[in-house]
């Protein structure tokens, strides 16, 4: 059993969330759509932007590419789905849901999922994993458009299409999914609602407050002496904090939870440790096959306390800048 995940045009609505990473590498309430995929007995294969798989194979080597040879031994994908399907447990139950065989042994449903006028699943759909691999040239709209004749899916399926839904989303989906988390049995009670992991260091003079949701703290992460914790918050592994305040809703991601091998941060600003301004712009550009459609431009600052680079997200207008940057110039 098989699952597609596939970019489509209107991933580039998120930027600047997805100018570098994948849209099923969004977090979303403590979780990307690729963890609560990768829970599922699922082989798993995506339709990426080029320019990403390379990155993509580094940070998920579990995650087959459309373009690797040894695709899944069938005919084609049982579920092909939008990436940027919001990462909720609802969307996951749902998904489980349009993968399970049905109880009577038939095959089970052929049809699209949409959300409002956006394609987001087809479920068994005719396509052969030669036609994907064949439609590449064109990209994914052709077989989408081609797929638009199946019988419609009344089935709930939330996409996320600009960068507001992704912060709205957080904050609404952020309960459901921590307790998840707590439901795997792999974290233990601390205090009243306050949950660790193995190797997790609650520091002294922490101050926790949980109302309004559990605090989790996963492993090998640290929160120093003087930080107030509101919950709900999720701390991610191997993630260190201190003297700060977190309010509610906060996900604090460790390092093997971002897109980046070494980076923190999302939005307009994001923070690199120890990667230099000219690997980053060969990560960004180096297979870009129009620069010019390219409307974004990544700013290095060198941060002389921290002996850090930032990077922030800009609009420009002459491509110039972009091209300096590809070619390693600041």
């Amino acid at each position: 059993m098989s699952l597609l995940i596939f970019e489509d045009a209107l991933v580039s609505q998120l930027t600047p969330i997805t100018s570098a990473r994948a849209a099923c590498c969004i977090t979303v309430g403590s979780y990307r759509l690729i963890d609560l995929l990768l829970e599922l007995d699922v082989d798993l294969v995506a339709w990426l932007r080029p320019y990403l798989r390379d990155l993509v194979a580094l940070d998920l080597p579990e995650l087959k590419q459309i373009t690797d040879e040894g695709l899944p031994a069938e005919r084609g994908p049982l579920l092909v789905l939008n990436a940027r399907t919001t990462p909720s447990i609802e969307n996951w139950r749902t998904i489980k849901g349009l993968l399970a065989a049905p109880s009577d042994g038939s095959k089970g449903p052929t049809g699209i999922v949409w959300s409002g006028d956006q394609v987001a699943a087809i479920v068994r759909p005719t396509w052969t994993w030669e036609a994907i691999r064949s439609a590449m040239d064109t990209g994914i709209e052709s077989l989408l458009l081609s797929a638009q004749a199946l019988p419609r899916l009344d089935v709930p399926l939330e996409l996320m299409s600009y960068p507001h839904e992704v912060i709205a989303a957080n904050m609404r989906t952020i309960g459901n999914s921590l307790e998840h988390r707590l439901a795997s049995g792999e974290y233990r009670q601390l205090q009243d609602g306050v949950f660790v992991a193995e190797g997790a260091k609650l520091g002294q003079f922490v101050l926790t407050e949980t109302d309004s949701g559990p605090i989790i703290i996963d492993q090998h992460a640290s929160v120093g002496p003087y930080t107030l914790l509101r919950g709900p918050i999720y701390i991610g592994s191997q993630n260190s904090n201190s003297r700060a305040r977190c309010n509610q809703g906060c996900c604090l991601l460790g390092a093997h939870d971002q897109n980046w091998r070494r980076g923190r941060g999302v939005g307009r600003r994001a923070l690199l440790e120890q990667t230099t301004p000219r690997i980053l712009g060969a990560q960004l550009f180096r297979e870009l096959d129009q620069p010019g459609s390219w409307d974004v431009q990544l700013r290095f600052e060198k941060h002389l306390r921290h002996g850090q680079y930032g990077i922030s997200v800009w609009q420009i207008r002459h491509w110039n800048a972009v091209s300096r940057l590809r070619d390693g110039g600041l």
